[in-house]
């Protein structure tokens, strides 16, 4: 969406006041890296790192602009730079939702695991006392065997989301 932004933009002239992009990129200046409170510290924010996208140089500058004494970028390689930095963040972004899902997925094979060895832990109780009856006991050790089969593939999987 950025990327069709920037291209149209570049295509089409846009009529802007000059001393109003001039406050916001002083403004930009002071604050960087200090979020407005405006904002929802909760939510994601994302800051353009201006100061690895090369500046035009002073040689090069109209003399107006070297009076303003600020950078001076060339547009396709600002363009150029603000998508790679869109790029990474986006991959990062990626990246911490996928971890964060599968540690999600993991705590839960987890959980499993204990449920079941609790169940199987309380079948083995029933069945070590003795008192039941004929009929009951083979319930409880058929229930035991299910749960240790139960029990496999959930190590199984969770092993297979470890490796993966």
């Amino acid at each position: 969406m950025l990327r069709n932004l920037l291209e149209s933009s570049a295509s089409t002239a846009i009529s802007v006041d000059a001393s109003e992009v001039i406050e916001e990129v002083v403004s930009l200046e002071e604050n960087s890296g200090e979020v407005s409170d405006a904002r929802d510290p909760n939510e994601d924010v994302f800051c353009i790192d201006l100061s690895s996208i090369t500046a035009v140089s002073q040689a090069d500058q109209a003399a107006e602009l070297q009076a303003l004494n600020l950078p001076v970028y060339d547009q396709e390689v600002l363009e150029q730079s603000v998508l790679q930095q869109v790029d990474l963040a986006l991959e990062k972004r990626q990246l911490e939702q996928t971890r964060t899902r599968l540690d999600k997925a993991i705590k839960d094979v987890c959980h499993d695991i204990r449920s079941c060895q609790q169940r199987q832990k309380k079948t083995r109780e029933v069945l070590s006392t003795g008192g039941s009856k004929g009929q009951d006991i083979e319930t409880h050790h058929k229930k035991l065997t299910a749960l240790r089969a139960q029990l496999a593939s959930l190590k199984e999987k969770r092993a297979k989301q470890t490796v993966g």
